[in-house]
């Protein structure tokens, strides 16, 4: 069975390492801020920006589990189990990518266990092909053939 504290406390430095920490809305393409025509930037429920960093910190952690929970008690998720770090690479690329569900050649893989076919399915990728995460992604795939994160 799935340790969801594990697979979170493997992702979460690597997350932050990828992603970065910002409290104010900027804009993902470029890494410049955004600012509002007029008034102050709010999310939620009236919370106004900026974020304090244990205030995101608790966003992370509901985004990312959210996503890990998606993928907890599927059959292919579960019978790689022993590997928490092949389950924090699939955790990495449906975060970063929206959804796990549309990488249908990464899935098959992990069902057959095939982990030379995973690797090739991430760097494939289209998003492996962005030459923004196009590091991150090799990084992901490393992990998926090897079983250790990189």
């Amino acid at each position: 069975m799935t340790d969801v504290n594990t697979v979170l406390e493997l992702f979460e430095p690597i997350c932050e390492a990828a992603e970065g920490v910002r409290l104010m809305p900027y804009d993902d393409a470029t890494g410049l801020p955004v600012h509002p025509a007029q008034g102050n930037w709010t999310i939620g429920i009236g919370t106004k920006l900026p974020l304090s960093k244990d205030e995101a910190k608790v966003l992370w952690k509901m985004r990312a589990s959210a996503f890990l929970n998606a993928m907890v008690g599927i059959y292919w998720f579960e019978a790689i189990a022993d590997s928490p770090q092949r389950q924090c690479a699939l955790l990495e690329v449906s975060y970063n990518s929206g959804s796990i569900f549309e990488w249908h050649d990464l899935i098959a893989a992990v069902k057959a266990k095939d982990w030379k076919a995973a690797f090739n399915a991430v760097l494939n990728s289209k998003a492996a092909n962005n030459p923004k995460l196009h590091a991150r992604y090799e990084r992901i795939a490393d992990t998926m053939l090897t079983g250790v994160i990189q």
